[in-house]
C-alpha cells in the first residue's frame, strides 16, 4: 500500500508531505524479517531497490527530503549523494547508532525517557544524540525544523537525532530485554492525517518527507 498526503497533519510532521507504505498483503511485509520492530516473524529478505532509486529521486526542486530504514546501511550507505533524499539509518540503541556513525551514516534511535536525564541532547560512546525538537518545543514540527533545513534531512551531520518511546512501546524502550513492538503503517496509521491540528501550512513548504516509511513502521 501507497499512501501520499500533500499537506500532514500529524503532530510532527504537521504542515509537509508524507508518503506511507506497507508491504503487499502485510504492514510488516516490506521490513526486514529480522528487525526487532517486526512482530509478524516474517517481511522482507532483501531491500526494494527499484522503490529505493524512486525514493532517492522524490527530493523536491528547492527543498528538501527524508525517510527512515531498519534495513542494514550496507544496503543503501553507498547510494546517498547531495540533492537525493536522506535516508536516515533506525539504529535499534544508542551504542548502534554511535557505531555507524564513525562511518558517516546519518542515524535515528528511540530511547526511554530516562534517557535525556532532563537534557536535549547526550553522547553516547562520543557520539552526540540530540533530541528531536518537537518533543520539547510546543506546536513544532518538522516543517519547522532547523529553518528549512530538518535534522533529519542533513546527510552530512555529526550528531544523530534521537526519538523518545511513548504510548505502548515506553515500557519496552525502558527494558532491553524486551521485543519492541511497532505501530502498523496500514490504514490506522495513515488516518493520522484526518486529525485537525490548531494550525496547518496552506502554502507548499518545500519539506517532503518522501515515504515516511521505507520499509519497517518506526516506533515514535
Amino acid at each position: 500500500m501507497l499512501k501520499t498526503v500533500e499537506y500532514s497533519r500529524a503532530k510532527k510532521t504537521r504542515g509537509i508531505a508524507v508518503t506511507y507504505r506497507a508491504g503487499n498483503g502485510s504492514n510488516y511485509g516490506t521490513c526486514p524479517a529480522s528487525c526487532e520492530l517486526n512482530p509478524s516473524g516474517c517481511g522482507a529478505s532483501k531491500i526494494d531497490v527499484d522503490y529505493l532509486d524512486a525514493v532517492l529521486d522524490a527530493r523536491p526542486v528547492k527543498g528538501v527530503s527524508f525517510t527512515y530504514s531498519h534495513f542494514s546501511p550496507l544496503h543503501w550507505k553507498r547510494k546517498l549523494a547531495a540533492n537525493k533524499t536522506v535516508i536516515n539509518y533506525s539504529a535499534k540503541t544508542a551504542e548502534i547508532a554511535a557505531k555507524f556513525m564513525r562511518f558517516k551514516v546519518p542515524c535515528v534511535v528511540t530511547v526511554a525517557e530516562r534517557f535525556w536525564q532532563g537534557k536535549k541532547k547526550q553522547s553516547v560512546n562520543g557520539a552526540l544524540i540530540v533530541r528531536c525538537p518537537a518533543e520539547t518545543i510546543a506546536g513544532f514540527s518538522c516543517a519547522d525544523c532547523g529553518n528549512g533545513d530538518p535534522l533529519c534531512a542533513r546527510l552530512e551531520r555529526t550528531f544523530a537525532v534521537g526519538f523518545t518511546a511513548h504510548g505502548a512501546s515506553k515500557k519496552k524502550a525502558a527494558d532491553p530485554d524486551q521485543r519492541a513492538v511497532a505501530m502498523p503503517v496500514g490504514k490506522r496509521r495513515a488516518c493520522t492525517g484526518l486529525r485537525q491540528p490548531r494550525k496547518i501550512r496552506t502554502k507548499p513548504t518545500g519539506i517532503n518527507c518522501a515515504a515516511l516509511f521505507l520499509d519497517c513502521p518506526r516506533v515514535q
